[in-house]
């Protein structure tokens, strides 16, 4: 047995830990254990069967999950694909298990909520992304008393120095977050290009990068770089 030479009251700690320990140790300095774990439901089957299957593997907490969107299919289920009586079993194995529902996953097709597809922004897309996130909250109230929502932002990879400067970031109450990253991020950061019709075209330019574009007005190819598109 050793002792922690950083905590006073000398809390003794075990050589060893098995996974079957009954109950892991917990330091004075950190109270994480294997327990605290959360497990993923396949997000591709039913969550009322994938949920027993966790709970047979011993879990203590799970997150539920989707893929599909709108109606869905049987191999791509959505929030509202769960029936009231398949949300209300859910609920009462998991609490009858003494099983935690930490978090829903909102469909992972969704990739943020500005309606971004690959044909350029689409409000269609936006609205119904939404909607799916709406559902995901009304079925994470149904199954569980509260938890995280996780919904993926999808973002395309910019230089937070470009768009922010050295202006820090501030939270809710106030504190200042200083924004740092590569200091080869800025140099080579990419922004999509867009036409004169709001489409993206699928291509990208650096701030050093020249590409080669037909004008068609003119019948002729020209050279342009990153401040012809800003």
């Amino acid at each position: 047995m050793g002792r922690n030479c950083h905590d006073h009251k000398h809390v003794e700690i075990p050589s060893y830990w098995h996974s079957l320990d009954g109950d892991s140790y917990k330091s004075s300095i950190s109270r994480f254990t294997a327990k605290n774990l959360s497990v993923s439901t396949p997000p591709f089957e039913n969550q009322l069967e994938a949920l027993k299957s966790r709970i047979r593997l011993g879990v203590n907490n799970v997150e539920l999950g989707f893929t599909g969107v709108g109606k869905g299919s049987a191999q791509s289920p959505t929030p509202g694909s769960v029936g009231i009586a398949e949300r209300q079993a859910i609920k009462e194995i998991s609490k009858i298990n003494d099983v935690k529902i930490n978090s829903v996953h909102a469909p992972m097709s969704i990739q943020g909520l500005a309606g971004f597809s690959q044909n350029g922004f689409n409000e269609q897309k936006r609205a119904q992304d939404v909607e799916e996130v709406k559902r995901s909250i009304d079925f994470a109230g149904d199954v569980s008393n509260g938890g995280a929502i996780v919904v993926h932002t999808g973002e395309f990879p910019y230089s937070i120095k470009e768009k922010f400067g050295d202006k820090p970031f501030v939270t809710k109450d106030g504190k200042k977050i200083n924004l740092q990253e590569s200091p080869y991020a800025s140099e080579f950061a990419r922004q999509l290009i867009v036409n004169k019709e709001g489409n993206i075209t699928g291509e990208t330019i650096g701030k050093n990068d020249f590409i080669s574009v037909y004008d068609k007005d003119r019948g002729v190819y020209e050279s342009r770089d990153i401040d012809y598109y800003q």
